[in-house]
Parts: structure tokens; sequence; C-alpha cells
């Protein structure tokens, strides 16, 4: 129903916008060819033509092409609503068997856990980062999202997955899902997060998230 109501009123809105634009340029056309004739009457001439609405002389080619944007502009505006629409509710379907995201991997897929541990490996620094919508580096080590990123988004759970080890994490993060769950404390210049550790972490998520 919304999409019918939206197209008709752009439908209406390109049938306006060619009546006016028909109707400006008769009244400039007929202007020029009054070149001959003194200004006063050039005046009573603009003003009769402006006076005059374009259909009742429209030609049948004319009034064809009107009535043929009107309807092209209709079904245009009627398939962009429902595109939308399916792609809404294929999201819905998803989101109806997909609940979270848990994500264990190795420096390529991690969304910034390093910036928590004792490191210099690390990409919490420019340039990363400078393709997110705030130019942050958050410990990615690439210019924007990982592909897991993109798969929680394209799910509809969250557009970016946090790492565990964030300490601002709330409840309702570990329900939805979190990156790189495990570390070790090992003392080595480049201590990082494993993921042998991973399932102990894993679990203790879950029970944080069910209290």
């Amino acid at each position: 129903m919304a999409a019918t109501t939206m197209a008709t009123v752009v439908g209406a809105v390109v049938l306006l916008y060619y009546v006016v634009s028909r109707w400006i340029s008769a009244a400039a056309e007929g202007e020029d060819s009054d070149d001959g004739d003194c200004s006063k009457s050039k005046s009573r001439s603009l003003k009769k033509r402006l006076l005059r609405f374009p259909f009742p002389s429209m030609s049948p080619s004319g009034l064809f092409q009107t009535v043929s944007m009107l309807f092209l502009a209709h079904f245009v505006v009627l398939l962009v609503f429902t595109l939308q629409t399916a792609e809404t509710r294929r999201l819905a379907a998803i989101n109806s068997s997909i609940s979270a995201f848990f994500v264990f991997g190795d420096s390529t897929a991690d969304s910034g856990n390093n910036n928590y541990i004792p490191t210099i490996s690390r990409s919490n620094f420019p340039p990363y980062g400078k393709d997110l919508p705030d130019h942050i580096s958050t410990g990615r080590f690439t210019n924007g999202k990982l592909v897991p990123d993109y798969l929680s988004s394209y799910a509809g759970i969250k557009d970016m997955i946090p790492p565990y080890l964030d300490p601002t994490l709330t409840v309702d993060d570990l329900k939805t899902g979190v990156w790189g769950d495990s570390y070790t404390k090992a003392t080595e210049i480049f201590q990082r997060v494993q993921i042998k550790n991973g399932s102990g972490d894993w679990k203790e998520e879950h029970e944080k998230a069910d209290k």
C-alpha cells in the first residue's frame, strides 16, 4: 500500500514537472516569435500563453508521451519498493535463525584484542581503519572491516564484532557475539591471543550472557 502511494506521488510530481516545463517552453517560444511586434503586444501575447494550460492544445503524440512518463515513473518506484521489501524479508528470515557470531582466528581475523595485551603487534594507529565511518583505528589489521564483520552485518546481527578483551563489553554484546576469545599470559614480546584456549573462554562468555 505504501509503495503504491509513493509511486503515485512520484508519478504526479513527474507529470507536473513535465506540464510546467511545456508551459514555460511554449510561452518562451511564443515570445521569441513575436520579435517584430511592439513591447505591449508581446506582453499581452505572453500573458495569454501563460494562462493557456498545455493539455487542450497538446498533440496526441505529446499526450501519449506524458502518460508514458507517468506510467514509467510509477513502475520504477514500485519496482524499487518491491526489491527493498523483498530484501528486508530475506534479512528477517536470516535473523530468525542466526542470533550471534563468535569468531576464532588469527591476526587476520582480530578485531582489536591485541590492544589489551602487552605486545608490540598492534594496529591501533593510522592508516589502519581509514576506510571506517569514523576513520578510527580499532585494532583490525586492515583499513576497514574484516570478513566476519561483513557477514555479521549482512545477517543483521551487528555492524562490527567487538574484541572479547574489550573492558567496555556489555552482556548484550556477549549475547550477539565477540571476536577472539582467548589469550595467553606468556611474556614474549609478540604476546598474542591463541586459538587453542578458545573453548574455555567461549564457555565463560555463555555463562556471563545467561546470567
